[in-house]
């Protein structure tokens, strides 16, 4: 019975030389060749895969250890903005009631002319002589209008000293520039300046920019 084992184990190799291999006639191989041949070829597959994911694997933890300081130094500089969102929100805060609050100095459409009046009296008030005030036209800004009001005036240096600082002391912003001094032959001075107060761009600005 052993003996029959043996042949038949055999056979499934018959016709096989080990010395003269050629892949081109593996279709004619004996069977038993065959299944070895398949479990190789298995078993190569199988380590060369293995070889190349953890080789690729390898690769990326090293360049993940690459990257360490940096990210690291990324999530340091986010906590620390995100530790100090809190200062951020209160300063700007801080900026937007400082905004609110220059707007309520720049003066509306319809206070201009009340503004003119302020800046006439406060000159006549100092001892001054008007030979102009006028509004100039409006030169737009990002949000706010400027609006250029030419003086020209007569008095004494104190008096126009003292007409300046009443404008800078106005509840509304105003900036003056362009100063000129002329010596008259009374003894008085002229003085020639163009003031600009500011008034914030409204929805009526928007729309008769868009009507136009």
């Amino acid at each position: 019975m052993a003996s029959k084992r043996g042949l038949d184990f055999k056979r499934y190799f018959a016709g096989f030389d080990v010395n003269n291999v050629n892949l081109s006639e593996a279709g004619t191989w004996p069977i038993g060749i065959k299944v070895i041949f398949i479990v190789i070829l298995f078993v190569a597959v199988t380590v060369a895969g293995n070889f190349l994911l953890l080789t690729d694997q390898q690769t990326q933890l090293e360049s993940l250890k690459r990257d360490e300081p940096q990210l690291k130094a990324q999530i340091t500089k986010k906590s620390e903005v995100v530790s100090g969102l809190p200062m951020y929100q209160t300063r700007l805060k801080e900026l937007e009631n400082r905004f609110k609050e220059l707007l309520t100095q720049l003066p509306q459409k319809q206070e201009v002319p009340g503004l003119l009046d302020q800046m006439t009296n406060l000159g006549k008030n100092s001892g001054l002589t008007f030979r102009q005030i006028a509004l100039q036209p409006e030169q737009k800004a990002t949000f706010y209008q400027i609006l250029p009001i030419d003086i020209s005036v007569y008095g004494s240096y104190h008096a126009m000293g003292e007409f300046a600082y009443g404008l800078a002391a106005l509840p509304r912003i105003v900036t003056l520039h362009d100063f000129t001094l002329t010596p008259q032959d009374d003894g008085s001075l002229q003085m020639v300046l163009r003031a600009s107060t500011y008034r914030y761009l409204d929805d009526s600005d928007d729309s008769m920019a868009g009507a136009k």
